[in-house]
């Protein structure tokens, strides 16, 4: 019996190993789509108000894309060691009922401007990193302005 745990020992280990570093990779991916959520939110909120005063929504892509970069930066600051952030890519797609955009990611036409954002990071995990090495990891997120009438 005394042999059988030894040779299963080992076993048991790696896969405590695995559940636990499973688990933080998940935990890391819920993190960073929260901060692509909220990232993406943030730069739908930057609105034309001149294109708005004209009955037409549309989303400035400058003040949009500092608006997601700016809260990635700041909903990532506290990740622990073994996570970077490698970048983000930021579009913005203003199509309208009257004159639909092609959202090259999507690959189809959209009638509302969209705010869309990929987020990649490098996540090491904690007990299998040395074997495994660093994991990529990548999110998208969409936010999109509406009329809601």
């Amino acid at each position: 019996m005394a042999i059988l745990w030894v040779m299963a020992l080992p076993l048991l280990v790696l896969l405590f190993a695995l559940l636990v570093d499973g688990g933080f990779l998940l935990w890391q991916r819920e993190v960073l789509r929260q901060a692509a959520d909220l990232a993406a939110l943030a730069g739908a909120m930057e609105v034309d108000l001149e294109a708005l005063a004209g009955g037409r929504r549309a989303i400035v892509p400058l003040k949009a894309r500092e608006q997601v970069e700016a809260y990635v930066a700041y909903n990532t600051a506290a990740l622990p060691s073994g996570v970077e952030v490698l970048g983000v890519e930021v579009l913005v797609v203003n199509g309208s009922p009257e004159e639909p955009a092609y959202h090259p990611w999507w690959k189809v036409t959209v009638e509302d401007p969209i705010v869309s954002l990929r987020l990649e990071a490098r996540v090491t995990p904690f007990l299998l990193g040395r074997m495994v090495g660093p994991v990529s990891l990548r999110v998208e997120a969409d936010a999109s302005v509406k009329a809601h009438r």
